[in-house]
């Protein structure tokens, strides 16, 4: 599987044990594929909602929760990258491999720094 060379380390493993499409059904992958990608841009469309909302909260309670809030739907959004990273491997579909592997990525550098500034400005409240 040479496209492993562009997944981090928390999503080889994962990909290793994947079967071939053929074993359970392409069908059945499009399909968690395509339920996948609609339940990934719910969960980006939330995180966008969230950032906007806490750009004009002034409340710093309701603000701390906000950023719970997004720490949370970050992390989903992470875990359905690696199904949907996983399902495109399955289906031979490289390029949504390569973008879900790109954006899980990104959400490993993410989502530590909103972690980091929850513990330090939250963690009392």
């Amino acid at each position: 599987m040479p496209r492993l060379a562009f997944a981090s380390l928390s999503l080889a493993p994962l990909l290793l044990a994947a079967q071939p499409a053929a074993a359970q059904g392409a069908d059945f992958y499009v399909m968690q594929y395509n339920f996948g990608v609609r339940d990934l841009n719910k969960e980006l469309d939330e995180i966008q909602r969230l950032r906007e909302r806490m750009s004009e909260e002034r409340d710093f309670g309701a603000g701390c929760k906000l950023l719970g809030s997004s720490i949370y739907h970050l992390g989903e959004a992470k875990r359905l990258l690696v199904r949907i990273a996983e399902y495109a491997d399955k289906l031979g579909e490289t390029g949504d491999y390569n973008a879900a592997v790109e954006k899980h990525n990104a959400l490993l550098e993410i989502l530590p720094v909103q972690e980091a500034d929850y513990a330090r400005l939250c963690a009392n409240r």
